[in-house]
Formats: C-alpha cells, structure tokens, sequence
C-alpha cells in the first residue's frame, strides 16, 4: 500500500492506493459502470475474462475507508521504439473514479500509482489514449499521430465493378463474408488462422515507433464483444492467408473504417482494397476510410486510386517515458535516466559519447526519440537547449538528424477498442 498527499482547495489529503484484490473486480465493474456507463465496464470484464496478464497487481486502486474509488489498469506489454528494438512497458487500457470522488485526488493518485508501479517492473515506459488535458500532469506526451485516408465509392463504380465481377463496365454484385471473389476467398477470421495473422501484422505493421507487440491468442482476432458492424475479415486461397482485415461499418456516418489491414505480398493491395470496396458499396456506403500508416501498401493503393488524406496531430494518444535507456540510439544517454514520479516540467540532459549535447524538457525529448519531431524543428522552437552553442559542430548536428528522424509513431489498437 502506498499513500499519495495532494493539494485541494488548500487541504493537504492523504490518499491511499495498492493493488485491487480478486473479490474487488465486481466492485470495480460497477465503478466503471457509474464512470463511463457500459462500454468501459463492458471491456474491464472482457479483460478479466481473456487478457491472462491482467492480474490483480497490475489493477491500482485509489481507496476511501480501503474501498476502491478509482482505479487504473496497467497491463505489461512490449512496445516497439523508434529505433527498432522491443521494449518493456505498460498500456493503460482503463481509468475511472467514481463521480462522488471525482476532482478530490483518487483519480490522479491511481493514474500516479499505475506509473510508480510500472516502473517498479522494469517498464521504459507507459502509453494510453486519454484526454490530453488530464494526463500530461503525469509526464505523457501526445506522440500518436492520426493519418486518415478516404475513398469516395461514388467516384469508384468502375473499380467496384471490376472487383466483383472481373468484366470491367458490367455492374457490380454485392460481396459478403464466406464468398469468393476473383482469385480469393473473403471469410471471417478462424482460430486456426491467428499464427498466419500474428506473422502478418509482425512483418507488415508491427514495425512503427509505439506498435504492441501481439502474442499468439485467439481473443486478440475477433472483435469485443458481440458488437454490431464490427469483423475480423480473412483474405485467402486455398494455400495461404494473403491478408486480414478489421472493419467497422458505421452506417450514420455512411462508411466502413478500415482499422488495420496487412496484405502479405504488396502486389495484393489493391485487389484486397478493391474487395473491401465492394462490401461496402453492398451495404450502401459512401466512404471507406483507413486509420493506417501512409507507407503502407493498403494505405498506397488507396491513394493511387484517389483516396484523399487529412494528417491530425497527436492529441489523445500518449506516451511517458519512465526511464530513457533502451529508447536512443547508440552512443547517447540521457541524465537523469529517470525521474519519480513524472511530470510535465521535468528536464533533462542528452548526451552523446558522455559529452553533454543539450538540455530538454520532457515533451521535447519524447517527441525527439520517438520521431514525432524532428531535430530542426524542435532548435526552432527553442525546446532544445545547446549546453555550448560556440563548441557545437556542424557534424554533430548531422548525426542528431540521422540519429533521430522524423516517422509517425502507432498504435494498433486491437483488441482493446475494438
């Protein structure tokens, strides 16, 4: 058990938090429930009945007379960095508090005990989605980017007629799941083929700054829950899976939104493109839109067929980072390594070879080693300080750009809000 001090309205308050306790889970469905109502209760039961790494350690609670008011779950996962390599960290997949305690501490204190306790694990750091103007206070940082690519079905009636019935100019025919199409089978994922859907998105996805890494299990292919419009859809012949999609059709923004798509030979990309076309031009869809990596071969082929692209800046998808080492390239360090707990006005110093290069905030430097800024940029901005700018040499900042270039960091993420 841990107590955390807060500051309210000039009243220090101690507020205890430990682990949550077995017996405790239907306390804690119903704290979500009168948090958020059903769908975070719905996903905090999901993941107690399927996610074998969530354990009672890994849920921190906040207490009020040692019953939990809030509570935050921390679930261990590797993630990818921006230098390629896979490093221990944590998801936070859920946080509520109770409305009776909101805007007192509890909420803060298990958000704060969820890091503390990560970073008693031995993670370099801890991602979430969440409102960006609560979790920076804890040292997160926006670095999830969203890249959104849209194709207008009513400007592609030809290339949905060429998909569903390979006779271009004839009219096309209404594609469904368990049909085949062309040179595949369309159908919904199985449990005999997740080690072929793990390979893909390993090889074909899992390879950006902030991708989870995925582990062999059937509950992480099919959707949440029995969830209207939402499927895992199977591309395949009669030797091999050649793709796999995660769809959600949204009929009152007339769309299907592609969530994750990996095509295991490039040169498939636009047949797969053009099948999932045809399913959503049956159901009466105006737009298929993709929430992927722009360099990615589904994400291309849209574009070649005059999809349209909006980029939106990170704002809800965050990342702290815990301790530095493991996350920077070789030869640099940061110092201090880590700070407890974290917060937004930590700083600190880069140093490369053991001489110090500059100072940083953390938002600058989590932007820097994780890509989503660039070096330039950020000595514009004034976010990094040079220690001597008289002794700085001109290839000293050419490393810096190697070193540390710019890409869009993601995070896939299915199954959790799926």
């Amino acid at each position: 058990m841990h107590d955390i001090g807060y500051s309210m309205y000039d009243t220090y308050v101690m507020i205890s938090t430990r682990a949550a306790k077995l017996e405790e889970y239907q306390t804690l469905f119903h704290l979500f429930k009168a948090a958020f109502k059903q769908d975070e209760a719905e996903l905090f039961d999901y993941l107690i009945r399927n996610d074998p790494t969530l354990t009672p350690e890994n849920i921190r609670v906040a207490t009020h007379n040692d019953r939990p008011v809030a509570c935050s779950i921390a679930l261990p996962r590797h993630i990818r960095t921006a230098r390629g390599n896979w490093v221990p960290g944590v998801i936070i997949t859920l946080v509520a508090c109770h409305p009776d305690y909101q805007g007192k501490g509890f909420g803060s204190a298990a958000v704060t005990d969820s890091l503390r306790y990560a970073a008693d694990c031995g993670a370099n750091l801890a991602m979430l989605y969440g409102h960006p103007a609560f979790y920076p206070r804890f040292g997160f940082v926006p670095v999830l980017p969203t890249v959104i690519t849209t194709l207008d079905l009513a400007d592609m009636q030809q290339a949905a007629s060429e998909c569903s019935t390979g006779v271009t100019g004839s009219s096309p025919q209404p594609a469904c799941e368990g049909s085949t199409h062309g040179s595949f089978l369309v159908r919904g994922a199985q449990a005999a083929d997740v080690a072929a859907l793990l390979r893909l998105y390993e090889v074909q996805l899992a390879n950006c700054p902030c991708c989870v890494k995925r582990y062999e299990a059937t509950w992480i292919w099919k959707p949440r829950g029995v969830i209207p419009g939402r499927r895992v859809l199977v591309f395949c012949n009669t030797d091999s899976i050649l793709g796999y999609a995660f769809i959600v059709d949204d009929p009152e923004q007339n769309r299907m939104s592609l969530l994750e798509v990996a095509v295991a030979d490039s040169g498939m990309a636009r047949a797969v493109l053009l099948e999932i076309v045809s399913i959503a031009s049956s159901l009466g869809r105006r737009f298929v839109t993709t929430h992927m990596q722009p360099d990615t071969s589904l994400v291309r082929a849209a574009l070649e067929m005059g999809a349209s692209q909006e980029y939106r800046p990170a704002a809800a998808g965050m990342v702290c980072v815990l301790r530095w080492a493991g996350l920077l390239p070789g030869g640099y360090t940061v110092v201090p390594d880590t700070i407890a707990p974290p917060g937004p006005s930590d700083v600190f110093r880069l140093a490369y070879e053991g001489r110090i290069i500059f100072t940083a905030t953390r938002e600058a430097l989590t932007k820097l080693v994780f890509g989503y800024e660039d070096t330039d940029r950020l000595l514009e901005q004034g976010a990094l300080q040079w220690v001597d700018r008289s002794q700085m040499e001109h290839s000293q900042l050419d490393l810096l750009r190697k070193d540390f270039r710019r890409s869009i960091p993601k995070w896939y993420l299915a199954p959790y809000w799926y």
